[in-house]
C-alpha cells in the first residue's frame, strides 16, 4: 500500500489518495465487500465472485483513515485493457466526486501499464453507475446478451 497524494475535495475537505497492487489486506476491503453485497441484493450484478485478491485498488480516505470510496481493477495484458472490477463509494459520500478522483488515478495507472482502453460491465438498470461512468468519458460499446435457462 502506498499513499499517492493529499487532495482537497470540492467542499474543501482534506483527503488522501491511496493505492495497492492487491485488494486483500487493505483498509478499503470491507467497503468493497459491502458495496458488492449491496449490488447483489439489488440484482445489479451477477451473484458470483468476479474479483480476486490480486486486483489492484485505488481509494480515497479522510485524514482519520475512514475509507470514502475506491475502484478495484486489473490490467489485462492480452487485450491491453484496464478492466474496472468494481467501483465502490460509501453511501454517505455518494455524489461528491469520490469516484472521479479515483478514476483519474486508475486511468493513469492503466496507461502506464500499457493499456489502450478501459472497460467494465454495468447493469442496464444501474443508472447511477451509468452516469458516473459517462462523467469520466466511458460510453456503452456492446450489450451482453443472456438468456436464463
Amino acid at each position: 500500500m502506498k499513499k499517492i497524494k493529499d487532495i482537497i475535495d470540492s467542499d474543501g475537505n482534506a483527503l488522501e489518495l491511496w493505492s495497492s497492487l492487491h485488494l486483500s489486506h487493505t483498509p478499503c476491503f470491507a467497503l468493497f465487500l459491502r458495496t458488492f453485497a449491496e449490488l447483489v441484493e439489488k440484482q445489479l450484478i451477477t451473484p458470483a465472485i468476479n474479483f480476486k485478491n490480486n486486483n489492484r485498488v485505488v481509494w480515497i480516505q479522510n485524514n482519520s483513515g475512514r475509507v470514502l470510496g475506491g475502484i478495484a481493477y486489473e490490467f489485462i495484458q492480452e487485450t491491453l485493457t484496464g478492466w474496472l472490477v468494481l467501483s465502490f463509494t460509501d453511501p454517505e459520500f455518494r455524489g461528491q466526486g469520490i469516484n472521479k478522483l479515483c478514476h483519474d488515478y486508475y486511468e493513469k495507472d492503466c496507461k502506464e501499464l500499457g493499456a489502450v482502453q478501459l472497460g467494465s460491465i454495468v447493469n442496464i438498470t444501474n443508472q447511477s453507475r451509468i452516469k458516473s461512468a459517462q462523467k469520466v468519458g466511458m460510453v456503452p460499446e456492446y450489450y451482453r446478451m443472456i438468456k436464463k435457462i
